[in-house]
Order: C-alpha cells, then structure tokens, then sequence
C-alpha cells in the first residue's frame, strides 16, 4: 500500500503565486516568510474545519485519549491526561463496557451530596458529562477503570511553510482558490469573501463526506 501523500504549505504557496502572476513572491513575501498567504491559508482552513466539524466528519475525528479513575473521585481534568484540545467528545467508554450516555450537569448533584454527606453508592460510571476542561460522571467511580474518549480535537493552524496541508489535500484546490480570492482583493474595503467560500467549502465537503460514508439503501412506500 502507498503511503499518504504530504503536502507542504510552501507547495500550495507556490500555485498561489503562479495563480497571482507573482511567481517570485515580489508582492507577497515582504517578510520572506509568507506570512499573508499562510494566514490566507489558515482562514480557509479554518472555514473547512468549522464545516467538518457541524458535520461531525471522521476526517477531523483524530483525538483520543484515557483517564483512569480513582475510587471516590468524580471529575478528571482532561488537560492533565494529554486531551486539553477536546472541543467535543465523539465517544467514551470503559474498556469491556457499553458506550456512557451524556448527562446533564444537574445530574451530578446527588452524588456530590452523597459524597458531602459521606453517605455514598459508588458503582461503575455509565454517564458522563463535560464541565469547562473536566469530564464529569454522574456517579462517583468504585474503583480504578480505564476510561476511553474519542473526540474531535481543536483547530489547529499550519505554525510555518513548512508544515503540510490537512484533511488528506481533498480541499487544497478550493483553498487555494480562497487564498487567490483574499489576496487579489485584499485592498478592497468591506469586501466580504466568507459567504461564498463556505458555500463553496460546503459543497465540496458535502461531496466528499457522501463518499467517506455508509449509505443505507431502502424504500419508501408510495402513499
């Protein structure tokens, strides 16, 4: 099997300036680090993970992590176990154990009174909440359990040329148009480019995602 194929930003840049007819970079490289057209770069980004993410796409579903409880401890702080970039979780569970359920913060209360009062029913958590950057159970852990979080981390900007473009180079095309739109109106007061690029962003990722996905094929009755 071939390996994927990495992209670097420098690359992308690089049909950019073709694109801008300024192949030598005279009018984008003032700093000679392309600061503009990464930022450019960074935006459509953005804008394509903010998609993927109100999709609940698989393409950005690369974080994970454990946290291993302590009996009669009830939040964990997910930064303290390598998971401070969760925005929202996809999935958690115990090892050998079903999927927990969300619950809502009020539903802590009675275990935290419990726990007050020194008159506790500790058990295996099976609901979970998140509270700021501390994953909540609903009741309090009995013992020791490795618990599971998939989730879908945080974006992260390209710090550098050097780095390579995310989401397998399916978008860099429409990136790179959104980086030509930017910088050759760039001078242009109240010009406005999001709209038309989240359409097209959306498309593109609606294309894309249809593919990636498990279709489910049936019939609806004729009434």
């Amino acid at each position: 099997m071939a390996a994927a194929r990495d992209v670097a930003a420098s690359t992308i840049i690089t049909q950019i300036l073709y694109e801008l007819r300024d192949p030598n970079g005279n009018n984008y490289n003032k700093d000679e680090a392309y600061a503009e057209l990464l930022g450019y770069i960074n935006k459509c980004n953005e804008f394509v993970y903010e998609i993927l993410i109100d999709e609940e796409s698989e393409l950005i579903l690369t974080g994970s992590g454990t946290v291993t409880t302590v009996d009669g401890t009830q939040s964990y702080d997910l930064s303290s176990n390598s998971m401070g970039d969760l925005w929202f979780p996809d999935k958690v569970w115990i090892t050998n154990y079903d999927p927990m359920t969300m619950c809502e913060k009020k539903d802590l209360d009675p275990a935290i009174q419990a726990e007050e009062y020194g008159d506790s029913s500790r058990s295996i958590p099976d609901q979970y909440c998140l509270i700021g950057d501390y994953i909540w159970f609903k009741d309090v852990p009995d013992d020791a359990y490795t618990v599971n979080v998939r989730y879908f981390p945080n974006f992260t900007p390209l710090s550098a040329v050097t780095s390579y473009m995310p989401y397998k180079n399916l978008f860099n095309n429409e990136i790179i148009e959104g980086v030509c739109l930017y910088a050759k109106r760039r001078n242009e007061l109240g010009f406005q480019a999001e709209a038309a690029l989240k359409s097209l962003f959306m498309n593109k990722a609606l294309k894309l995602m249809r593919k990636r996905r498990f279709n489910r094929v049936g019939f609806k009755p004729v009434r």
